[in-house]
């Protein structure tokens, strides 16, 4: 039986990963005539080894590769293979879940090369709050629907609460007013992507910060 080897980056703990293979392996074995065999690389790490491994004669077939992690190069030396061919074949339920835009990702010279991880499109900027402050001062959270709800809920924790910091950001490296961009900032420069925009047309920063939505 044929054993798919699958590397990926890994953070934190990954002692469980032999139970998790073999889990999958009962369902690939059944379905698809094949074990899997996952390879854990710390993801610090990650970029390096990946690429000794596609580099080398160690057996890999299935690989988690970005941009980031060289996508252009290891397409360029011939070390990913075009899947358009198996997609079509055997992958038709992957064709049907995946956005055509967002599957064009994965492309590069009209070919397919990876299929791209949809989770982002879930990962929106929100609030978290603590449901007995809520239920406290009876605050209906159906009711927020837009950032500037949600000002009148903090004041009123602010108010009421003496020594409750009304919000916090979830990481150091970013500030609750950064969550509430809705704008892709795209690095450095002036240049964003208009989450509200209806085509993929790069904005003026600036010009976008002056629109009636961001006055209020």
């Amino acid at each position: 039986m044929y054993e798919v080897v699958m590397t990926y980056p890994a953070f934190g703990d990954v002692t469980d990963v032999k139970e998790i293979q073999e889990a999958i392996s009962d369902i690939t074995a059944e379905k698809v005539g094949a074990t899997v065999k996952l390879l854990p690389v710390n993801g610090s790490n990650y970029a390096n080894q990946m690429n000794l491994m596609l580099a080398g004669s160690e057996k890999l077939d299935l690989v988690y590769t970005s941009v980031w992690f060289g996508l252009e190069s290891q397409i360029g030396r011939g070390q990913l293979l075009p899947m358009d061919e198996s997609l079509n074949e055997f992958g038709k339920k992957i064709l049907e879940a995946v956005p055509e835009e967002a599957a064009e990702a994965g492309k590069m010279n009209g070919e397919t090369y990876g299929v791209p991880s949809i989770k982002a499109w879930a990962l929106s900027p929100s609030f978290v709050m603590d449901k007995e402050l809520a239920d406290k001062h009876d605050i209906d959270l159906n009711a927020i629907k837009t950032w500037n709800d949600i000002s009148a809920v903090l004041q009123l924790i602010k108010d009421n609460e003496p020594g409750v910091t009304p919000i916090v950001s979830y990481t150091s490296q970013e500030t609750p007013g950064q969550a509430m961009l809705n704008y892709d900032p795209l690095g450095t420069a002036p240049g964003v992507l208009d989450f509200g925009g209806e085509d993929f047309t790069v904005q003026n920063l600036l010009r976008l910060l002056g629109s009636p939505q961001w006055l209020t």
